[in-house]
């Protein structure tokens, strides 16, 4: 910057306005629609043009907001002239004569004072003149922008606008809330419209060219990728809007969401399968990030941005949620393992879902930015929040509900159904730890369970042994319904990377894959008692950009109707899923065929058939039993009126696996007839 000269920055702003503006004018509207159109050579530029369109409302053009609001306020910023030079250079060579290189910083010496002004005093600190720094309540001054401001207000308020549609929030409230000021009353404010009104002894005027106004309005599109959908759910519809009232989705009312009765049933019966066996063994439907649904608002806005997206991309829209249903209606689905993403922001513990994304530069910049800015008081925000605060869920950050609510909810749902268990997964970030909130986050915990909770001196003692006992259903009998885990062990959650001796995630790209020799997929054991195993896939999309924030039109696999079961017949703790619904829930039964058992009579009895599933007959013929070894992990067949052998037992499988093994003994064995009996309860 010091070695900016008036001659340098002309010769940009000749530049600016003779060549750069001028083809930009030219080329944008007609390379705009061709990018568009064209999705195989074109697809990468199309898809950095959708990504412009984050900061693009949907009835404002992108050629009008990027030639009219960008490129225009760039050039009135730097090239606008005050008496003989330009209000760049007027800008640089102040800042290079007030500050040195070593205390110069872009924060406190430019951007700063624009939200440090308070009300009143914006025409004399643009004079240069000392002012009130509001956010400390000390003397402050900056450079002397005369009636430049005029001409950089524009752009400045063209940012703060972009920022705000994105974020759905402010520039001062993000930044108001990621401070507690030492100063009593102490606070941001934007200074910018108050400079309007100013009068200045200098003149200023426009730069030699300026694009002309483009078609700046447009009817909002309405492309709607569909992403929200869900199979084989009743309830009933209601409005789900934000805080404003000027957003709205169609969800389903909380605690309406049903699925079929057999369904229904038939997951009730695996789950009391499950939860009678070995804790560390137990498969628990779950869903991934259960709390950021639309039903509670995440993902609402994501519409706003879809209208206008090429629907022939079919890889190209915005989805900022996991989940279409309440917490309350995938319970009653029969969800028994949620995942509650806690973070403390804005003075409360919050359901939000964020991360640092993985970079080293976010974090950085952040070290830089929250040196300069803790000045003001203590920083409470770190790069772990970005997302949450400030959101990019679809939702306005202060709409985003707290971790108190999601918690009451679950203990609302069992109160009226007093003989259910719930293990809540809290996805806890460092900004807790950070902060130092765990003992707030346990107060809070025990406020809404209170007693319910499992007591770690209960898993500590499993622990103790290996993890080789316990049930879900002792737990229950003991009087607990809650079990609460958290990335971290808080002194009331037990750390999940503990929990049944560790917690190992399979990814999805092995869905498909069958296990070795060693019960070994993707190196990971199925069926062993060394760890909690999970797979989920996030169904996130930004645009162009996946989950993981990679540039990509290919997808990862998801967990669909069609692939779930694949999972399933391991016996995995933990299939995960997003956008649970019927058709996922359906996916999870592996044990009575459809509309079974359709005869429950004390003569009734249970036989396997050749797809393995199980139908209940009183009339079929009983040619074979089937025999479970758990020390080999293996059945033997034999004719109904034989007896098991040695090591063997009379019994029906326990769980998916054992289902799955019966299923391919019979296979193996040539059986073609449902002739295979199983001792199995019908209830």
């Amino acid at each position: 910057m010091a070695d900016t000269s008036s001659s340098d920055m002309n010769n940009f702003c000749t530049t600016l306005n003779t060549v750069i503006s001028p083809c930009l004018l030219s080329l944008l509207p007609t390379l705009f629609p061709i990018f568009e159109s064209d999705t195989t050579c074109c697809s990468e530029v199309s898809d950095l043009i959708d990504l412009v369109d984050f900061f693009v409302p949907p009835n404002v053009t992108t050629n009008s907001f990027i030639l009219n609001e960008l490129v225009n306020g760039v050039n009135q910023f730097f090239c606008s002239n005050i008496g003989d030079s330009t209000c760049g250079y007027n800008m640089f060579s102040q800042l290079t004569s007030t500050y040195t290189s070593s205390s110069f910083t872009l924060l406190e010496s430019v951007i700063m004072p624009f939200v440090t002004i308070p009300s009143g005093e914006e025409c004399t600190a643009m004079k240069g003149e000392s002012y009130t720094d509001i956010a400390s309540l000390t003397s402050a001054s900056t450079i002397h922008y005369s009636c430049c401001i005029d001409h950089m207000r524009p752009l400045i308020q063209s940012i703060q606008d972009g920022f705000e549609y994105f974020f759905d929030d402010t520039t001062v409230n993000i930044l108001n809330g990621m401070i507690e000021f030492s100063a009593s009353g102490g606070k941001f404010v934007d200074s910018v419209p108050g400079t309007a009104s100013c009068t200045w002894t200098d003149t200023c005027s426009d730069p030699s060219y300026l694009i002309a106004q483009q078609t700046a309005s447009r009817m909002p599109g309405t492309n709607d990728p569909g992403k929200n959908d869900i199979e084989d759910i009743s309830c009933t519809m209601v409005d789900k809007c934000n805080s404003a009232g000027t957003v709205c989705s169609s969800v389903c009312e909380k605690g309406t969401a049903s699925i079929s009765s057999w369904l229904n049933l038939t997951l009730s019966y695996q789950r009391n399968l499950a939860f009678s066996g070995k804790l560390c063994y137990t498969q628990i439907p779950s869903t991934h990030n259960s709390a950021i649904t639309l039903a509670d608002g995440y993902g609402n806005r994501d519409q706003l941005f879809n209208a206008n997206l090429n629907s022939d991309k079919s890889y190209s829209y915005l989805k900022t949620n996991n989940q279409v249903l309440s917490l309350t209606d995938q319970l009653g689905i029969g969800i028994r393992w949620i995942e509650i993403d806690t973070h403390y922001f804005l003075d409360d513990f919050h359901t939000g879902h964020c991360g640092n994304l993985g970079s080293n530069s976010i974090e950085t910049f952040f070290d830089a930015f929250g040196s300069q800015l803790s000045k003001y008081g203590t920083i409470l925000w770190g790069p772990e929040l970005l997302g949450c605060f400030p959101s990019i869920s679809g939702i306005k950050t202060t709409d985003e509900v707290t971790t108190r609510s999601s918690m009451q909810e679950v203990r609302d749902w069992l109160e009226a159904n007093p003989t259910e268990f719930v293990v809540i997964y809290m996805d806890t970030g460092s900004d807790i730890s950070r902060l130092n909130k765990y003992e707030d986050l346990n107060t809070l915990l025990t406020d809404v369970f209170g007693g319910l909770i499992v007591p770690q001196s209960a898993l500590k003692t499993l622990a103790s042994d290996s993890w080789t006992g316990g049930s879900i259903n002792e737990f229950i009998d003991a009087g607990y319904r809650v079990l609460l885990l958290a990335n971290e062990d808080t002194g009331l959650a037990y750390s999940l990377y503990d929990f049944c001796g560790g917690h190992e995630v399979l990814t999805t790209e092995y869905i498909d894959t069958l296990p070795d020799s060693s019960r070994k997929i993707g190196g990971l054991e199925i069926y062993g008692s060394d760890y909690f195993l999970r797979s989920y896939q996030a169904e996130l999309r930004y645009i162009s950009l996946s989950d993981e924030v990679v540039l990509t039109e290919e997808f990862e696999t998801f967990l669909n109707s069609s692939n779930i079961g694949n999972f399933v017949r391991w016996n995995m703790n933990l299939v995960a899923t997003d956008m649970v619904d019927g058709a996922k829930m359906r996916a999870q039964a592996w044990s009575w065929a459809e509309n079974e058992p359709s005869v429950t009579t004390s003569d009734a009895y249970v036989l396997m058939n050749t797809n393995g599933r199980w139908v209940a007959s009183t009339s079929a013929t009983k040619t074979y039993k089937a025999c479970w070894s758990s020390s080999s992990l293996a059945w033997s067949i034999i004719d109904y009126a034989g007896s098991c052998g040695s090591g063997y037992t009379y019994m029906a499988p326990a769980d998916p696996y054992q289902n799955y093994l019966l299923m391919t003994a019979i296979s193996t064995k040539g059986i073609t007839t449902t002739s295979v009996v199983i001792n199995a309860t019908l209830s």
